[in-house]
């Protein structure tokens, strides 16, 4: 008998093209299940409206729905996911700060079959006060849903600390599964000589990322230390604008998307 092959649906926030850490995450584990043999659908939220509702990239189905309340809420997605969950054998949902795995279980209530996985991406606050005390007030609701899940996956101890902290959740329930790294990428790069040391970010330019912290300082740093970042995001103005408040220029490079 030949191995058995999956129909697994990753439900995410959002995907490619949008950049960020959870899109990068979904996207690599969906096509490496494609190259794996399995058939693999996303359905994931377009805020903008301005994608193709479903298209495909290297083997995986994208599905994209518009939201309709805050915090990727859909009601397009849910009553997708309610008709066609029984397609699926692995039902993965992604973001404990949206209201995707919420969504998932309250669709999937009454159907029996698909295995339910969530995977936190848990900060256990949110980017700015505001969003920190929504989570507060939306944690009961979580402790609730993951309760119905199958599993839960977290990236470090530490998150899965978080989760057994705010949330109940017994070990059994929960894997540590590290996020992977890309080692044939690495070892085919070519490397270069520096005669400076270097600090390199990469990372979605977002305030609550506190990359302006690593640009204040880089005066307390010898002069010949350098910072490299890596990334596009709507903060970018004001960390240009500091670096050169600071007279950093020369120090720090703004590099931009390189994918």
């Amino acid at each position: 008998m030949g191995e058995l092959k999956m129909r697994i649906v990753q439900v995410s926030p959002r995907y490619h093209p949008y950049i960020g850490g959870v899109e990068t995450v979904v996207k690599q584990i969906s096509e490496e299940f494609v190259r794996q043999g399995h058939k693999v659908e996303v359905l994931t939220i377009d805020p903008g409206g301005r994608l193709q509702e479903v298209d495909e990239l290297n083997e995986v189905i994208i599905r994209r729905f518009k939201p309709t309340g805050p915090y990727c809420y859909s009601k397009p997605l849910m009553k997708h996911l309610s008709e066609n969950a029984l397609q699926y054998d692995v039902i993965h949902a992604h973001n404990l700060h949206t209201f995707i795995p919420h969504m998932v279980v309250q669709a999937t209530r009454a159907i029996k079959g698909p295995k339910l996985i969530v995977t936190g991406h848990y900060h256990g606050k949110g980017k700015t006060p505001l969003s920190t005390i929504f989570l507060r007030l939306y944690r009961p609701l979580i402790k609730g849903f993951l309760r119905q899940v199958d599993g839960i996956t977290c990236v470090s101890n530490f998150e899965a600390g978080l989760i057994k902290k705010h949330f109940g959740i017994p070990d059994n329930k929960i894997a540590v599964i590290p996020n992977g790294i890309m080692l044939e990428d690495i070892r085919k790069a070519q490397p270069f000589h520096v005669t400076r040391h270097h600090l390199l970010i990469v990372s979605r330019l977002e305030k609550y990322k506190n990359i302006h912290l690593a640009i204040r300082a880089m005066p307390y740093l010898p002069d010949d230390y350098r910072l490299i970042i890596i990334g596009e995001g709507p903060y970018r103005p004001h960390l240009e604008k500091l670096a050169a408040n600071l007279d950093l220029k020369e120090r720090v490079a703004f590099l931009g998307r390189l994918l």
